[in-house]
């Protein structure tokens, strides 16, 4: 493609396959502009560009391996909405102003960071990959949609990153995602609306529609938040108290 259809693009293992638009009669051939962008092979590729591209491809596409979008304006993939597919993941730490939808899996941030997008769509069989770090200053990744929020059939939320089970929490909330439109209702596997699960004695529940922040990029966040919030935390008494009553227990038994 033109040197300036995509800028600062850092690849390892992958290609680009890029379809162009039909160029009006009697335009130069070097006005041809990519209608569509897709990322394939299993390697990753940056859009690094700090103001964004501006490519007129009205989808890209990530076939395979890992696109990241880093700019820090404007937007990483033009105008174009991005599909993520079945082996394709999409995140970094940028802002694209279309929408997504996700057969794959959704990764924001680089580490622990944020991600800005249009609406999201979670399709049957996609994952959102949510990482948490007590001791990292920001916390935890954020999801920052503008507009709608719709999670379809088995949705997982990859928490293999998260140190959920760290008992310095200490009641905290932290938003996965925010959103500015609506939500379908819809849930991640497992985690229904306003129930818990346990990470090593550290309870959190999940809430799809709460209206207060959590304390990860506070300042990026804004309309309706996906939050976990921690709500019981194990007493340190509390393992004293049991291994003495299984003692007791033990010698009752003698």
């Amino acid at each position: 493609p033109p040197s300036s259809a995509i800028a600062s693009a850092a690849m390892v293992g992958c290609t680009i396959a890029m379809a162009t638009k039909a160029m009006k009669a009697g335009a130069p051939s070097s006005s041809a502009t990519p209608a569509s962008f897709t990322k394939t092979g299993p390697g990753t590729l940056v859009l690094g560009a700090a103001t964004g591209n501006t490519y007129a491809g009205t989808t890209t596409t990530v076939g395979a391996g890992t696109l990241l979008a880093n700019n820090t304006s404007g937007s990483a993939t033009s105008g174009s909405n991005v599909q993520v597919n079945a082996t394709g993941t999409f995140g970094g730490t940028g802002i694209i102003s279309g929408s997504v939808t996700v057969d794959g899996k959704l990764s924001p941030g680089a580490s622990i960071e944020s991600l800005a997008t249009g609406s999201v769509t979670f399709n049957n069989n996609s994952t959102l990959v949510y990482e948490t770090s007590f001791t990292n200053a920001d916390k935890a990744d954020l999801l920052v949609i503008t507009g709608n929020l719709t999670l379809n059939g088995t949705v997982t939320l990859d928490l293999a990153g998260a140190d959920l089970a760290n008992p310095s929490w200490g009641l905290a909330t932290l938003a996965i995602a925010s959103y500015t439109g609506t939500w379908n209702l819809g849930t991640f596997a497992g985690w229904a609306d306003d129930t818990a699960q346990s990470f090593d004695g550290n309870s959190w529940t999940i809430n799809y529609n709460d209206t207060i922040p959590g304390l990860n990029f506070t300042g990026e966040q804004a309309g309706t938040y996906v939050t976990l919030t921690q709500t019981a935390i194990p007493e340190p008494g509390t393992f004293a108290l049991f291994g003495l009553g299984a003692l007791a227990l033990a010698r009752r038994r003698r």
